[in-house]
């Protein structure tokens, strides 16, 4: 559970003020989290784009397994 949760979860019985003093957590920020779960609760919880392994793929076979091809080699001058 994380801190936000928490003081989702039991600010009924203590102020959100109090709670977020204790646990160290922006009140700015709780508030702002709070908005986005609401307004998450109306999205699909799977994407609209494709997913899956044929979607993207970085690697490409003429490459070393494990390299991709966005990485630099460094040399040493």
């Amino acid at each position: 559970m994380g801190r936000f949760q928490f003081v989702a979860e039991h600010h009924p019985a203590y102020s959100v003020k109090r709670l977020c003093q204790v646990l160290g957590v922006n009140r700015f920020r709780y508030y702002k989290w709070q908005a986005g779960t609401e307004a998450r609760r109306g999205r699909p919880a799977t994407p609209s784009w494709p997913t899956g392994s044929g979607f993207c793929t970085a690697q490409d076979p003429a490459l070393p397994a494990g390299r991709s091809p966005l990485h630099r080699r460094r040399t040493r001058r």
